[in-house]
């Protein structure tokens, strides 16, 4: 059987043949995911995103993604230098309302440095019903090169730990020091 041809014929006109709609990624077995390390590189000027973990929301199947590690990356202009997100949907082709059904579990960031090109350098959003654990940052040392306001981070379902981590990229959110205060008098 021959190939679709690529051109259709429309009203005597030539046109290209319209792609497909966009689907998302097929799904792949999830089950697990471990001892990934990443070290030594550089992540290029006007990336996205710099370092990555990303789930989908309503994945097909449960699943593990552990033993991951980034170490001595550098950063040049990058959004989002450190991304986990377990709720990435391209396209808005997902169901958000249900979690990830991936457990992420001892991640490790360290000896990152640079510049972000927004204001949120730290991103970790986990999975309410499966929030990550042992996700470490130490030696974190980026720099936000824009000018819409300070340099941040945002968290959420995690309780990282950090060394050698600014207080505004450490993920410390006012609830989880008023919890680490409550149980230091428990």
């Amino acid at each position: 059987m021959p190939p679709a041809p690529r051109y259709q014929v429309q009203d005597q006109r030539i046109l290209p043949r319209p792609a497909p709609p966009r689907q998302p990624f097929p799904a792949r077995d999830l089950r697990t995911k471990q001892n990934k390390h990443w070290k030594s590189w550089k992540v290029p000027e006007r990336r996205s995103n710099g370092v990555r973990i990303k789930t989908w929301p309503n994945s097909p199947s449960a699943g593990n993604a552990s033993d991951i590690h980034f170490e001595n990356i550098n950063m040049d202009n990058v959004g989002t230098p450190i991304l986990i997100d377990q709720e990435y949907c391209p396209w808005n082709l997902c169901n958000k309302q249900a979690p990830s059904k991936v457990k992420i579990s001892n991640v490790s960031f360290k000896n990152i440095k640079g510049t972000s090109s927004t204001p949120v350098a730290v991103k970790i959003a986990c999975a309410k019903g499966l929030p990550c654990e042992k996700v470490e940052t130490t030696d974190i040392d980026l720099k936000y090169s824009g000018n819409e306001g300070s340099i941040t981070s945002q968290c959420s379902n995690v309780k990282p730990t950090g060394t050698r981590v600014a207080n505004t990229l450490a993920c410390a959110t006012y609830q989880a020091l008023i919890e680490e205060c409550l149980i230091g008098f428990g």
